[in-house]
């Protein structure tokens, strides 16, 4: 069960272990939204809710704040960062580190974040290795992007050589969240591939089956029904595997047989702007862009702006 502390995994494993694979990620999600109680979920949007008006819209200074601690455990001496300004999208690459499971926890979960150990009496000391000092370290910074999207896209070639594409925020998630609320097994079914009904077949026991998990039990409790709910699910907590992966977005992770100049990224960030905000997305970044570069004052890195809007 999640809490307001917790990503949908039980435990930070070590620094360089490889996030999740797409079983994993499903399984996760399936599990998270199964075991927990529908007033928790909705406890879960506030909590996320809030995180996001902490940062306030600095979403290109939490991007590049991330581009550059991914800096701390890479072994190069700079780094490239991307900003891509498409007509429906902001895109953001780097190759400062390659993603790994604690930094995907730290996206996907509120509060939790690679860049510090716990204190014994409380609290963070943010990681520091090498001449480059993490700026975060609360976990709650990546949450700003939903000033910009409903549906962050987290892209990146992963420690050991393995792939990572994930929607957070996908119509999936909705759609699986009511099937599983109502307990309807057919309906749960007929939204999920192969694969993935191999999955739900492990997690539904005989001794556990569907009808008795917390979400199903729990709907109605506490003045959480099913309507409310899917209004005010949480989005970052809920990964699904992204299908099919945006064009540019494997082009620059050389993932289409075409690396980029330079060689492929290591990661993507991928922000779908919403429909009828394109423009006041745009102008958003535009105005941000020169501010945030403040980030990288005394770090090697080659920074390239390219605007395809203005065209687009």
């Amino acid at each position: 069960m999640l809490s307001s502390k917790d990503s949908p995994a039980s435990s930070i494993p070590p620094l360089g272990e490889a996030p999740p694979d797409e079983e994993e990620v499903f399984r996760n999600t399936l599990v998270d939204l199964l075991d927990t109680p529908p007033h928790m979920l909705t406890g879960l949007r506030f909590a996320e809710d809030t995180a996001r008006q902490t940062t306030g819209e600095r979403v290109m200074g939490e991007l590049f704040q991330n581009a550059r601690d991914a800096m701390v455990s890479s072994p190069a001496p700079g780094m490239r960062l991307l900003v891509l300004l498409e007509p429906d999208a902001l895109t953001v690459a780097n190759d400062g580190a390659r993603l790994t499971r604690s930094g995907f926890e730290s996206l996907t979960g509120l509060c939790r974040s690679p860049k510090a150990h716990r204190l014994a009496g409380g609290g963070f000391r943010p990681l520091v290795q090498g001449a480059i000092r993490p700026m975060g370290g609360q976990g709650i910074g990546f949450k700003c992007v939903l000033f910009l999207t409903d549906s962050p896209q987290i892209l990146a070639n992963t420690p050991g050589g393995g792939r990572l594409s994930v929607e957070l925020g996908s119509p999936r998630v909705k759609q699986l969240c009511a099937a599983l609320a109502r307990a309807d097994g057919d309906a749960l079914r007929g939204l999920l591939t192969a694969a993935e009904q191999a999955v739900l077949d492990r997690e539904l026991t005989p001794e556990r089956p569907l009808q008795t998990r917390s979400l199903p039990v729990h709907l109605g409790s506490r003045g959480v029904g099913l309507d409310e709910l899917l209004n005010q699910l949480p989005v970052t907590p809920f990964p699904m595997w992204l299908h099919p992966v945006p064009d540019r977005a494997a082009e620059l992770l050389g993932w289409s047989g075409h690396a980029p100049e330079g060689g492929p990224f290591d990661t993507v960030v991928r922000l779908p702007f919403r429909p009828g905000q394109r423009a006041q997305s745009l102008e958003l970044i535009r105005d941000e862009i020169m501010a945030a570069r403040q980030a990288f004052l005394g770090v090697r890195v080659k920074i390239t702006v390219r605007d395809e809007a203005r065209s687009g």
